[in-house]
Parts: C-alpha cells; sequence; structure tokens
C-alpha cells in the first residue's frame, strides 16, 4: 500500500473541507449550492486530480463521482463515491484517483479540518481493475466476506460514533448506534479504545440482510482497523518504518479479542490466491458471499461466489444495468451468474434493446427508442444518458457485445 499516496490524498481532502468551512458550507443545501459556482467546480477538479487526466468526453464530471454528507448536529462531514463512479468507471480507471478511493465514508471536523474517521481504501473485485488481474504469486491472507452493511466506528469529542459508508442518519446507522452503545458500556470501550482508531466492522441483524441469512444474528464483526491521526502517518513514512496505516490478521485478533470484545472475521491461509478463485466458482455453495485476500503489499482483492453474483444481478436486473453492463464488456459474464429463471427475465430485456438496436434510424433515433422503453415516470436523467451512450457506442460498433444478441440468447455456461 502506497502510504505516501494515501497521506496527500488525506491532504487534498482535508484542503476541501477547509474550503467548505471557509466559505460556511455546512448542509446538503449549501454544498449543492456551491459546487454549482464554476470556480468551485474547477476546484474540486483540483482537488481530485480530474484536471490532470487526459480528456475524455465519456467520463463523469467530478461532481459527479462522489458526494458529501453532513451531521444534523456535530461538525462532520463524509465524503463517498456514487453509484455513477461504481457503475462509470470500469474502462476509466485512471478516474480512480486516491482522492476519489479515500471516499469510501471518511470523516472530517468540518471546524478543523482534522480527519475524524479513516475506512478501508477502495479495493476492487478480482479482475475488476488493473491492480487485481495480475495478482502476486504465492501465500496471501484470506479472509471471510459478509454480507451485511460496513460500519464506520470512530471516537470524537468522548463520544462513541458509528456511520454507514456515506451517511450518519440512515435507518442502519442508527441501529448500529444502538448496538455499538451496548459494546462500548459491556466492554468498557472508553478505557481503552485510541482516539486515534478507525473500526471498521460488518452490521450482521436480520434488519441489515441483503442476500446472505444469518438466521437471528445481531453483532458486529471486525473486518478491519486503521489508524487515522495523520502526524503518526507523516512520521511513519518519513522514518520509513514498518509499522502499518491498515492493521493485519494478527492485529485486528488482539484488538477484537483483547480491547474491543468483538468477533473477528475468520481468516485462513492459502499457497496461492488461485485457491480462491477456484472455491468461488463452486455452483454447489450457497449463502455465503465470498473472501477478501490481502497480499504483503498491502493491497486487497474480493472474490465473490458465483451464486452470490448472480442473486445480485438479479436483483439489480433492469435495462440500465444490462445497457451498462454490456458497455463495460461484462454483460456474458454476469448472465452466466443468473438462475434460470432469472436469465430468461434477462433475455427478454435483452430482446427488446436487440430490437431497438437493430431496427433503422441513426443513433439519435435508436437512443430515443431504447429511452420509451420504460413507461414515463421511470424515465430519469441518468436512464437517458445510459441510452444515448448505449446507441452512440452501438452505432459506431456494431460489434458490441449485444449485437450477437439478435433473438439469440447466450449459450450459458456451466
Amino acid at each position: 500500500m502506497d502510504r505516501q499516496a494515501i497521506l496527500n490524498g488525506i491532504e487534498a481532502l482535508q484542503e476541501l473541507v477547509t474550503e467548505l468551512g471557509n466559505d460556511g458550507v455546512n448542509d446538503r443545501a449549501a454544498y449543492t449550492r456551491w459546487r454549482k459556482v464554476p470556480k468551485n467546480f474547477q476546484y474540486l477538479e483540483r482537488v481530485f486530480g480530474y484536471d490532470q487526466l487526459p480528456v475524455n468526453p465519456a467520463r463523469p464530471k467530478v461532481n459527479e463521482v462522489f458526494r458529501i454528507n453532513f451531521h444534523p448536529v456535530l461538525p462532520l462531514v463524509i465524503l463517498n463515491y456514487t453509484q455513477v463512479a461504481h457503475n462509470e468507471l470500469h474502462h476509466m480507471q485512471e478516474a480512480w484517483t486516491w482522492p476519489l478511493r479515500l471516499c469510501r465514508g471518511i470523516v472530517f471536523d468540518l471546524q478543523t479540518s482534522r480527519l475524524v474517521a479513516l475506512p478501508l481504501i477502495k479495493f476492487f473485485n478480482y479482475g475488476g481493475h488493473e491492480e487485481t488481474r495480475n495478482l502476486p504469486q504465492g501465500e496471501c491472507e484470506v479472509t471471510c466476506k459478509y454480507d451485511g452493511h460496513l460500519g464506520i466506528i470512530f471516537r470524537y469529542c468522548g463520544k462513541f460514533l458509528v456511520t454507514t459508508r456515506g451517511d450518519f442518519t440512515s435507518e442502519t446507522s442508527q441501529l448500529a448506534q444502538v448496538m455499538l452503545d451496548r459494546y462500548v458500556k459491556k466492554n468498557r470501550w472508553a478505557k481503552k479504545f485510541p482516539e486515534y482508531l478507525t473500526v471498521l466492522v460488518e452490521i450482521i441483524d436480520p434488519k441489515t440482510k441483503i442476500h446472505v441469512d444469518y438466521g437471528s444474528r445481531s453483532e458486529f464483526i471486525l473486518i478491519g482497523a486503521m489508524r487515522s491521526d495523520t502526524g503518526k502517518i507523516f512520521t511513519m513514512i518519513e522514518a520509513e518504518t514498518d509499522e502499518t496505516i491498515d492493521y493485519n490478521y494478527d492485529e485486528l485478533q488482539y484488538l477484537g479479542q483483547k480491547v474491543l470484545g468483538l468477533p473477528v472475521t475468520e481468516s485462513f491461509k492459502v499457497t496461492d490466491w488461485s485457491d480462491v478463485l477456484t472455491e468461488v466458482q463452486k455452483r454447489t455453495v450457497h449463502n455465503r458471499e465470498g473472501f477478501v485476500a490481502r497480499f504483503a503489499d498491502g493491497k486487497r482483492a474480493k472474490f465473490k461466489y458465483v451464486n452470490h453474483v448472480g442473486l445480485m444481478v438479479a436483483k439489480n436486473l433492469s435495462l440500465t444495468y444490462l445497457m451498462n453492463r454490456a458497455l463495460n464488456d461484462e454483460l456474458e459474464d454476469r448472465l452466466n451468474t443468473l438462475s434460470e429463471e432469472a436469465y430468461a427475465e434477462a433475455i427478454k430485456m435483452l430482446g427488446q434493446i436487440s430490437v431497438a438496436m437493430f431496427g433503422p434510424g441513426t443513433a439519435k433515433d435508436k437512443w430515443r427508442k431504447l429511452y420509451e422503453l420504460k413507461p414515463k415516470v421511470e424515465r430519469t436523467t441518468n436512464y437517458e444518458k445510459i441510452c444515448r451512450k448505449f446507441a452512440q457506442r452501438f452505432t459506431r460498433n456494431p460489434q458490441i457485445e449485444v449485437a450477437a444478441m439478435e433473438f439469440m440468447p447466450y449459450q450459458k455456461k456451466g
């Protein structure tokens, strides 16, 4: 892990928080007005390094790839990357700059610009980013990946707080705060919890169920911990010490068992990451999400069971989703994770797309046909944008993956 890049990214975001504080921006409405000012938009491009990227008209604007939320009472701000970034930066990986990768629930004090909580830096699915395509051979640390909600725990002005990745007041944040208060009292965290520590947990509860059924369990599972004292991080870099910003598994075990009284994610030792890839391809495994592999250089990669991915795809199945996956050259792989029932539904939608694309007309005619496939109440600005992009690329390159589908479904593998 590049500690200097992390520190530089933190400092860039601190500069942004300072600017917001100086301009009196302390809620969403004020921020919305602030970001519309041309000079402020240009400032955001500098903060996130977008002014240094090659010109690419297809790339989302900087104010579309991250968002800011404000605590309703405390002078805290949280930054998070958006669904636009998640969906559209697959082929624009240079746009995942370090400041943006840090926007995964990072929290600052709006009054002092001090870093308050530092979550794990954004990492990617196996094969989903350049750094997860050529993974180092040999032994790596593998932990269980849980299918709950991420909780970011930190200490602020004597209070223990927990937030989800992008919202201080979400339903899950409120549930987690009640759970956190119990842990704090029962395990006497006030005497043990370091001020500089950010703790990352999976929030497991029937109310946070996504796909995996954990029964009636209601608990935090410790999955990570980070130092958030930038002064110490700078000292570590200057002294070239082996100390870590990002706690390793042995440190997590000590933290969970001796300090916090939290269960720690299960760990596995494998001779090579390819063993994990073989495991997650087993279609006989149900009700499990997958694993996170961590390598000697600190980089991580996510591996998800094929059946779990299929459930995720089925849940998100829509015209928008299918066009996005085709644009990112992921369509066939995603279709092959689906159950027979969900697969048949996907093919029906792809048939609608094919009719629109193979009919007569210009790119403009085609995107309008795509746009009109949805009822008026569902025709959002984002949907229009995807229709335009899809039709333009299809018209330029009819060999786009969906072109092979003209009333011919993919031959499903497995």
